[in-house]
């Protein structure tokens, strides 16, 4: 669009200003031509004006960000500036940000409001910016450049019939803009006071005939988005309770994410209670405000910031009785889940077969009998050779509340493999903490006989660490399968929908014991629909790493035990991330200089650590290969593949596990020995200015090695020095690390696409190169001895 002279573009601003009581049709000479002007201008700014409308006492503008540069805050204030001369008499200027089809932002200000807005949205450096896109329209305005037709607003340029919900009530309108001499001066209808439910399984019955509730629109939108065992009411202070269960999301997030959007676009700006039930008990709570929300929406908060003023927990929360029950229904009972998921296990050492493993298909049905009391049944197929079949799992489970605070279970039937009986357990909560107790009977062949059975009980305290979304638990008692006493602690960490745990055992005899776990969902997000039978693959990768010692402690019925039962929604993750309630992901940091493992998993050079640490939630995995002249065991020559799996597993904590596979051996009556390890290594400092050193500590093969002083056991300290695009390591360590070891390494070839490295590992020194294979790996080359040929490829992944 052609500027004019800014003189002129001045003058025409502050006749507008002046005039802005008046009606528009006096102000503006053509409302259409200034409809398109502010479009053009808009456009010009990073914002796609797409639909302009004058339902009933409101103007209407729709909006989307085409530069992702433009901050919300911008946009906002602008579409507000260049709508207002057009308002008129209108009651509110309302303007809506939509991204990808849904509705990021809704806001309604009215007209001699709208500096104020400014004055707390935007500085001065976009007031001016503001005011010279306004003085740009209003002059394209009186210049009579080329009329684009408002109809244009819409992608359909013919007038058609919309639908816009005005505060609780659908109203008709048109996609023309109105000039305000025209604009009904109908009143603005009443909302209308819902009703309660007069049939289960219906949407209650408002007073009127010829238009919905609040509470009934609510409740088919709910039930348009598959959500089940709905409940919506109102207490006595007139909060909003809306309560409902998901088996349609594979996250209970975003189930939650879903239902938040419609509440949002019905229900006006109050405090709403939301209860997230399982087998129609409510687990878990979070109450929201609104207009927090809607700030959330429009990226005018950050999501963590917003969230530590909603309150999210355990249990159906706080609200003043009595209830109002307006709608409910949509129920899940005797709706049956049946899913299949894909398994492999492998048992590896064994003397028989050292790699021995089954493909199995395991099938699980679940249903919801009543209100707490379900059943599930999975059965165990063989697809490998000996193809066998066996229901593993068959129980009756009954869970309730028999206060806010406490949540018991109990179990009888089938549990695993040949484990009958019963289990019962119970758990009281607060804000942060938990404690409980189990007991179980059971026995390896079936009675409904309670008495002599096997007596196993266990008592823990758990604690959420905040935003990490971090349980930690520590227990004592006797463990179910082994049958002996000792002290289980574990640690539980959520990604988003992805889940990584680390357990330790004791016993008081001595033995001790390492779980690793792992679960990472993917597939669809929405994996069925509200049928009577409904059938879907159960999507998910879980590995589990175990070590020589089996054990079992509080748990024994898998998920249907308290634990799982809560769900995503029992941790304080969701206390800090409030983006989850958007249905978007968190975005992982990036590092300075980026972490990659040496040939042994711990992030170092080539046989060294370094103190870098793998990022928090990236999860790496890789294999490598070593001479037989640096990969001794016990004396003997033997080449090496360590493969490893590893992880950012806290801020600064970076854990692997590693088996090594060692050839040439015979250590028992295979031709391969396989050495299982476990490594920590924690960043105690980041480098700080231009001389004081980064550090970390660390420790290799922790409680399981071989007495090999080249892949055994270690323990160490080391710094890592920086300047520009070199580095500097230095460490003192015991072990295969004893006395000292260092290295040094560069980035060449642009930013970290290739680093040039050399080591001193105590006994050798070496030297190799890394290559970045974008945000997926490293490949690393190099020679061990100066003479010995050794490489590794790794490949990562942020759990998210």
């Amino acid at each position: 669009m052609k500027r004019t002279v800014a003189l002129t573009t001045v003058f025409v601003a502050v006749a507008c200003s002046v005039a802005l009581a008046g009606p528009a049709a006096e102000r503006l000479p053509d409302i259409q031509q200034y409809v398109s002007a502010m479009r053009q201008c808009l456009a010009g700014a990073g914002i796609r004006v797409q639909r302009i409308d004058s339902p009933r006492e409101d103007l209407l503008v729709d909006y989307a960000l085409t530069d992702q540069e433009v901050r919300p805050e911008f946009a906002l204030a602008a579409v507000l500036k260049l709508a207002q001369p057009v308002a008129g008499d209108a009651r509110a200027i309302r303007v809506r940000n939509m991204r990808g089809g849904r509705k990021r932002l809704d806001v309604s200000v009215a007209p001699g409001d709208v500096e104020g807005v400014l004055d707390s949205t935007v500085g001065d450096q976009d007031r001016v910016r503001i005011n010279d896109l306004l003085a740009e329209a209003l002059a394209a305005c009186e210049s009579g450049e080329p009329e684009v037709p408002v109809a244009t607003t819409s992608r359909d340029v013919r007038p058609r019939a919309i639908i816009i919900r005005q505060g609780d009530v659908p109203v008709a309108a048109s996609d023309v803009i109105t000039p305000t001499a025209a604009r009904t001066t109908q009143p603005r209808v009443a909302q209308a006071t819902a009703q309660p439910s007069q049939a289960s399984g219906q949407a209650a019955t408002g007073p009127s005939e010829d238009r919905e509730t609040p509470a009934q629109s609510l409740f088919e939108l709910l039930r348009a988005s598959d959500l089940e065992n709905i409940e919506i009411a109102r207490d006595a202070d007139g909060q909003w309770v809306i309560s409902f269960e998901n088996r349609t999301w594979r996250s209970d997030l975003d189930a939650l994410a879903a239902a938040l959007e419609q509440i949002a676009d019905v229900l006006p700006s109050a405090a709403v209670t939301l209860r997230l039930k399982r087998h129609g008990v409510v687990v878990s709570h979070v109450r929201v405000e609104l207009a927090d929300y809607v700030k959330l929406q429009a990226g005018l908060v950050s999501g963590g910031a917003l969230a530590q003023t909603w309150d999210v927990g355990a249990g159906p929360g706080q609200v003043a009785r009595p209830l109002q029950l307006l709608a409910s229904g949509n129920e899940s009972y005797l709706r049956t889940d049946l899913m299949f998921r894909p398994a492999i296990e492998y048992q590896i050492g064994l003397e028989s077969d050292p790699f021995e493993s089954d493909c199995y298909l395991l099938t699980n049905l679940e249903t919801t009998f009543r209100r707490g009391l379900s059943g599930n049944v999975r059965l165990k197929t063989r697809v490998t050779s000996d193809q066998s079949i066996e229901m593993d799992r068959a129980l009756i489970t009954w869970t309730g509340r028999p206060s806010e605070n406490l949540l018991a279970t109990g179990s009888m039937g089938k549990f695993r493999d040949n484990i009958y009986g019963y289990y019962g357990e119970v758990q009281f909560g607060g804000e942060n903490y938990r404690v409980g107790a189990t007991g179980s009977l059971t026995d390896t062949s079936f009675s409904l006989d309670p008495f002599d059975k096997w007596e196993r009980a266990f008592a823990y305290y758990e604690y959420d660490w905040g935003e990490m979304g971090l349980k930690s638990r520590l227990g004592y008692g006797k463990f179910q399968e082994s049958g002996d006493t000792g002290f289980a602690l574990s640690l539980r960490r959520r990604f988003g929908e992805s889940v990584v745990e680390t357990q330790a055992v004791r016993t008081d005899d001595g033995d001790e014991g390492l779980v690793f776990g792992l679960s990472v969902p993917f597939g669809s997000r929405r994996v069925s629909r509200p049928d009577g039978l409904r059938a879907r693959a159960d999507t998910a990768f879980a590995t589990e790493y175990l070590s020589n010692y089996s054990f079992q402690g509080d748990s024994l019925q898998g998920p249907q035990d308290l634990d799982s039962f809560h769900g995503e929604l029992a941790a304080s993750y969701l206390r800090h991330h409030g983006e989850r309630l958007l249905g978007e992901r968190d975005e992982p940091s990036t590092a300075d200089w980026p972490a990659a493992p040496s040939l042994e998993g711990t992030s170092g050079l080539l046989r060294i650590p370094t103190a870098d640490v793998a990022q928090e939630g990236r999860l790496l995995t890789g294999i490598s290969y070593m001479d037989r002249d640096h990969s001794k065991v016990q004396g003997a020559d033997t080449d090496a593949m360590p493969t490893f799996v590893g992880m950012g597993f806290l801020p600064n904590l970076e854990l692997v596990g590693r088996l090594t596979f060692f050839h040439d051996v015979q250590a028992f009556s295979w031709p391969y020995n396989l050495d299982r390890s476990f490594n920590v290594h924690y960043r105690i400092n980041s480098q700080r200015g231009e001389w004081l050193p980064a550090f970390a500590v660390g420790a290799q093969d922790v409680s399981y090695g071989t007495t090999s002083s080249y892949l055994g056991q270690a323990q160490y300290v080391v710094g890592t020095w920086r300047h520009d695009n070199w580095r500097v390591h230095l460490g003192l360590g015991s072990g295969r690390y004893d006395p000292v070891f260092a290295g040094v390494d560069a980035a060449v070839s642009g930013p970290h696409k290739l680093h040039l490295m050399a080591d001193y590992d105590s006994q050798y020194v070496n030297t190799g190169l890394r290559v970045f294979l974008g945000d997926w790996g490293t490949a690393s080359v190099g020679l061990l001895g100066m003479k010995e040929l050794a490489g590794a490829v790794t490949f990562q992944t942020d759990l998210r």
